[in-house]
């Protein structure tokens, strides 16, 4: 089940550690973006579990959107 939009802004607006330039950006598009692809040759990794009311219903693998992006080179 898709996360209202008001409801997921406050769920990454509190998160500690959160890049203030994904959630800018995030707020700005009207979506947020999971990366599953290496940035600067580092693979993502899991840093923690959001508690939530409902239980995850998707695998990653089951998502229907993909976007790829281009990234600035340091």
């Amino acid at each position: 089940m898709r996360t209202p939009w008001p409801l997921a802004m406050r769920i990454i607006a509190a998160t500690d550690g959160i890049d203030l330039n994904f959630f800018k950006f995030g707020v700005y598009r009207g979506h947020f973006t999971l990366r599953t692809s290496k940035k600067k040759g580092q693979q993502p990794h899991f840093v923690r579990l959001l508690p939530g009311e409902r239980r995850e219903t998707v695998k990653i693998g089951e998502l229907k959107s993909w976007t790829t992006y281009e990234t600035l080179r340091d």
